[in-house]
């Protein structure tokens, strides 16, 4: 693995969104909620496949699997970094859509090269995407302790789909070492990029 991006937002800020518009041949996408997931529904019975594909449904489990996270890391702080890494070393590049604590990323940087992402949506956006407040889960060091982080990347998700890939090209860029005055102008050594954001207004492909 010789990069690992990173990325951290509020709920329904669009993570997910984020990751799926990254998602091509070279980049590997995954959440370290995956295998937490995987362990919550064994042990609770709920549908691990709804957990996994239906948005509402988790939500009225986020809780306990809060819960399952957190006590899990007492145990071992970094074990879910751990199995993405060990899962993932032979992919060149990974995103990661759930990032939530420091140590997870001090992890990764001891072993690869690292971009922290911050995707960030108004309350109101959010609002109209879903999300209702609710004091334990968004109050929750898990929501909360990368609120004064630094980034190398922010992402504004207010707008709408056009927008959001106009600012990760930059995230591609920083990803696969392209730079350029343009922000919208890469170098990028694999077609497959471009198949990524080909059709974007203002977006210009050079090889």
């Amino acid at each position: 693995m010789k990069t690992v991006i990173l990325l951290s937002g509020k709920r329904l800020s669009g993570k997910d969104t984020v990751a799926k518009l990254l998602k091509s041949e070279k980049i590997v996408c995954v959440a370290f909620a995956d295998e937490l997931k995987r362990e919550y529904a064994r042990l609770s019975g709920a549908s691990y496949e709804r957990i996994m594909m239906d948005g509402k449904y988790k939500e009225e489990h986020r809780r306990a699997l809060i819960e399952l996270a957190t006590s899990t890391r007492f145990i071992e702080p970094t074990r879910w970094a751990r199995l993405v890494y060990e899962k993932h070393v032979n992919d060149e590049i990974i995103v990661v859509s759930d990032w939530r604590f420091p140590d997870e990323a001090e992890y990764f940087e001891k072993k690869c090269r690292v971009i922290r992402v911050r995707i960030n949506a108004s309350e109101s956006i959010r609002k109209a995407r879903g999300w209702v407040y609710n004091f334990s889960v968004d109050e929750d060091q898990s929501e909360r302790v990368l609120d004064t982080a630094t980034f190398d990347i922010t992402v504004n998700n207010d707008g709408d789909l056009d927008a959001l890939r106009a600012q990760l090209v930059v995230v591609v860029g920083e990803a696969t070492d392209c730079q350029n005055e343009n922000p919208y102008t890469f170098q990028f050594e694999e077609d497959h990029f471009y198949k990524i954001f080909k059709g974007m207004s203002g977006f210009t492909y050079s090889k």
